[in-house]
């Protein structure tokens, strides 16, 4: 048996500040670890978002795969909130895993806009239809990552 989790990358403008998000989920929930730089990647290879240890001399890293410059920060986490979240399943060895979600993280950022990754519409307290990662927007400001793309990995 093998666990399996997404480290996300989303490069910034200096050296240093490079964005790693990991996404992996465990028996029924979703853990979520954000950090800037390589401390807090180390961190993600190392440990868990709960702080418990991984087996370090079991894991094994994938190649990077970068992906089409559509998927912002916003359209992640607004795809994580809304598609990935109506779409979960309680944990099931076979049908509903670790790997299943990582699987589907990483065939959302490889294909963000095939018709199984479509965001749900939101409606909001004023009944007004709303979808945040669809807005037309300016460039996006240095240092904001709203406009950076992703690179991922997998880890086990």
């Amino acid at each position: 048996t093998y666990h399996a989790g997404i480290i996300v990358e989303v490069e910034g403008d200096a050296h240093d500040d490079t964005l790693y998000v990991l996404v992996e989920r465990v028996d029924d929930r979703l853990e979520l670890m954000l950090g800037i730089g390589q401390k807090p990647r180390s961190l993600m290879l190392e440990f868990r978002a709960t702080g418990a240890a991984r087996k370090c001399d079991r894991c094994f890293m994938q190649p990077r795969q970068t992906v089409v410059p559509t998927v912002t920060c916003q359209r992640f986490f607004g795809w994580i909130g809304t598609t990935l979240s109506k779409g979960w399943k309680p944990y099931h060895i076979l049908k509903a895993n670790c790997q299943h979600i990582a699987e589907e993280v990483r065939n959302f950022l490889l294909d963000p806009d095939s018709p199984e990754n479509a965001p749900e519409i939101l409606v909001g307290d004023n009944g007004v239809l709303q979808a945040p990662w669809l807005r037309e927007s300016g460039p996006p400001e240095k240092n904001e990552l709203s406009g950076v793309t992703f690179r991922c990995g997998t880890i086990p």
